[in-house]
């Protein structure tokens, strides 16, 4: 699957696109953990541990550690690729 695809499936044809770019938006600037981003988008931890692995999963996002606490960070995948996600966020307002 290209990069291109793949930001697409994540971001533009889940329901939960959004919340999604919220999160990886955060850990562009600076590593967070679940909760730190629960608090800060105001939304329910089980939520936010959900999109962080399908992004996980998708390898835009890495964890530390499966503890507690343990922070993500961006992969190099996702920084290497990081205009074409935010092209990818430019679809969703229009979208919207």
């Amino acid at each position: 699957m290209t990069i291109n695809k793949l930001l697409h499936q994540i971001f533009l044809k889940r329901k939960g696109g959004k919340t999604s770019a919220k999160i990886v938006d955060l850990l562009l600037v600076r590593p967070y953990n679940g909760s730190q981003i629960a608090k800060i988008i105001d939304m329910d931890y089980n939520t936010i541990e959900y999109h962080l692995e399908i992004l996980c999963k998708s390898k835009l996002v890495m964890c530390e550690s499966d503890s507690y606490g343990s922070l993500y960070y961006p992969t190099d995948l996702l920084l290497k690729n990081h205009e074409e996600y935010e092209k990818i966020k430019e679809m969703m307002t229009i979208t919207a």
